[in-house]
């Protein structure tokens, strides 16, 4: 094994044991931990929060967002989604919708990308 192979095993290896979480149920130390941060939602401001979502509310607040962004790993900027809001509302809303009544945000929407960057200019140095 290589030297570089032997850094890229251990790179891998370091960046699996941070991004893993063991199936462990945590609920009893989640609520022991709840109990302890002060609460900064008040009631109303909650069920506000919990409302259903108005298709005008959505599309009101998509063409608020700033220009030249890409929403997601897909790479659509917000003027996609404004331009085509007429045939992608209803689709965007239900997907909205799904995740504030599963209490659960759809797995694509909350990828992410991991890139390692070196600090210094030769990749072979460490």
């Amino acid at each position: 094994m290589t030297r570089q192979d032997e850094l890229e095993h251990l790179l891998v290896e370091h960046f699996k044991d941070i991004l893993s979480e063991p199936n462990v149920n945590q609920s009893e130390d989640i609520d022991k931990t709840c109990h302890l941060i002060p609460k900064k939602v008040s009631r109303d401001q909650n069920l506000a929060l919990l409302r259903v979502i108005a298709k005008e509310e959505l599309e009101e607040t998509i063409n608020k967002m700033s220009k030249n962004k890409a929403l997601g790993p897909d790479g659509f900027t917000i003027e996609f989604y404004q331009v085509t809001w007429s045939f992608v509302g209803k689709d965007l809303l239900d997907l909205v919708e799904e995740s504030r009544c599963s209490k659960r945000m759809h797995q694509g929407l909350n990828a992410t990308f991991l890139a390692l960057i070196p600090k210094n200019g030769c990749l072979d140095e460490l």
